[in-house]
């Protein structure tokens, strides 16, 4: 298709040469072809426009079409959320999806820049399944990284009474997924960090550790690369300004055998914990007892394509006998919204407020003294758990996957002409380009003069993508309702 549309734009180009030497006169139309060219000649013309005019078009309607430069494209809205990077053990429990989804959400919602994902185990399809959920939202462009030791090496093994890594990570991969699929398509987790860090101001990242420090601990060893010319602990020291741990002996224990034996894992608490000290430690307490479970309403508000409801629907069962469809106990998001909006988005406070912590390497903490930035963190009353619980899954739920600063929601609404909208597309039935997330779709509006919504529809030619319709004119209330469609309105346009 790239060298059609290439050897289009050069007829169209030649033939307005040509026209333009003849004397004949230029066509005008409102029409808008997004290759450059122009020329009253009908066959050269179709040919520019050869996506948006139907075949078997007379020529003198043909020759009346204008194909013209596209406009140029509207500066991005830069995100100044939260820059954060989410450093996840995904695959053996399903919180971390509903974490690194929620992460997804909140840069939807404007509260965070996602920097990066990081997989901090062995298992190589963790950060396949990391990058699936970030295609789902239209994130391709966060940085991905993993850890590729032998610690947690074999996906598939189950240790004792538990079902492995892999209880959801294959069957989204396969079904859903995202541009990459294992660790062997990605860059190793201390080269993402260090990515994600150099190009940062001073003191501006959080970092929510909700799996094994070994991506951290390997951060602060790492010397001066391409990316920085800082070692890893001055690099961390002059960036990062507070990580969030999902706290407890487990993930600084390696998983308590869960996943294999510790390995190359044993001992990394012990020194990813000897962070510079102006770097701000707080340890994530809560999640369980009482119990806070978050993510069900994903299974009602996520359409079949989400692999944040994939990996939900395929979880079961460790330690509640519970299916992932009801939901999950919330460690992994609890510790993603502290790290994004701090203790109060969580209805909670800190406490043990300037602790020191050690770590011996089988991963038992010791907390003592103070004079530091360090916290621990506990709820603010009786009422927290239910509000903890309500605040996660209103991102979760009310933040569609594509939505982004400026862009509203019309669930079920298709607008069209007659109906509310007068379309943008050469005719009715064509869509702006092959499948494409949504967040592409409002891309390609947003560089369209006087594009002021989309409507898409699931892509029964691509999984997990949208077909693109461009829209005028809107006025909602004459829009279909409760339709297979979903319409997106740009709010400083419409």
């Amino acid at each position: 298709m790239r060298a059609v549309t290439m050897l289009c734009a050069l007829a169209c180009a030649v033939a307005m040469t040509a026209a333009a030497a003849a004397g004949e006169p230029r066509a005008t139309s409102s029409n808008v072809c997004s290759d450059p060219g122009s020329s009253p000649a009908c066959n050269v013309c179709a040919a520019c426009c050869h996506s948006f005019i139907p075949s078997g078009t007379a020529c003198d309607s043909c020759a009346r079409e204008k194909c013209v430069p596209a406009p140029t494209p509207s500066p991005p809205v830069p995100n100044t959320g939260q820059r954060l990077i989410v450093d996840t053990d995904m695959g053996f429990d399903v919180d971390d999806a509903v974490a690194v989804c929620l992460a997804n959400a909140l840069h939807d919602a404007g509260k965070v820049n996602l920097l990066a994902v990081v997989h901090d185990t062995g298992c190589e399809l963790g950060i396949g399944a990391v990058s699936a959920i970030n295609h789902f939202y239209g994130h391709d462009n966060v940085t991905l990284g993993a850890w590729k030791g032998r610690y947690g090496g074999d996906c598939n093994k189950h240790y004792g009474a538990t079902d492995g890594q892999n209880q959801y990570l294959s069957r989204v991969i396969a079904k859903m997924p995202g541009p990459v699929t294992s660790y062997n398509q990605a860059m190793l987790g201390t080269d993402a960090y260090r990515k994600a860090l150099a190009t940062a101001p001073n003191a501006s990242v959080n970092i929510a550790s909700i799996g094994m420090p070994t991506n951290l601990a390997d951060l602060l060893a790492t010397k001066a690369d391409a990316y920085s010319p800082l070692s890893g602990y001055d690099l961390v020291a002059a960036k990062v300004n507070k990580i969030v741990f999902m706290d407890g002996m487990y993930n600084f224990g390696c998983a308590a055998g869960n996943i294999g034996p510790s390995y190359d894992c044993y001992g990394n608490a012990q020194t990813a914990l000897k962070m510079p000290p102006g770097v701000s430690l707080v340890f994530s307490t809560k999640g369980e007892n009482p119990d806070i479970y978050t993510g069900s309403g994903v299974m009602a508000s996520h359409p079949d394509s989400s692999p944040c409801k994939e990996a939900l629907k395929n979880w079961c069962c460790n330690p509640n006998g519970k299916w992932g469809s009801t939901g999950r106990l919330s460690w992994d998001p609890i510790t993603v919204m502290i790290a994004a909006m701090d203790v109060g988005s969580v209805y909670e406070k800190e406490v043990d407020v300037g602790t020191q912590v050690t770590a011996d390497p089988s991963g038992e903490e010791h907390f003592f003294g103070n004079g530091t930035r360090n916290a621990r963190t506990d709820f603010n009353d009786g009422n927290a758990p239910a509000k903890i619980r309500q605040a996660i899954d209103y991102y979760l739920d009310t933040v569609v996957p594509g939505r982004r600063p400026g862009w509203s929601p019309h669930t079920g609404d298709n607008c069209w002409p007659g109906h509310g909208a007068t379309d943008l597309e050469k005719c009715p039935s064509c869509s702006a380009g092959p499948p494409m997330t949504i967040a592409s779709c409002e891309d390609l509006c947003s560089k369209m003069a006087g594009c002021t919504a989309v409507t898409v529809q699931v892509s029964g030619a691509a999984k997990g993508m949208y077909d693109c319709y461009r829209k005028k004119d809107v006025d909602l209330g004459k829009c279909d309702h409760g339709t297979s469609f979903d319409t997106y309105t740009y709010d400083t346009k419409v």
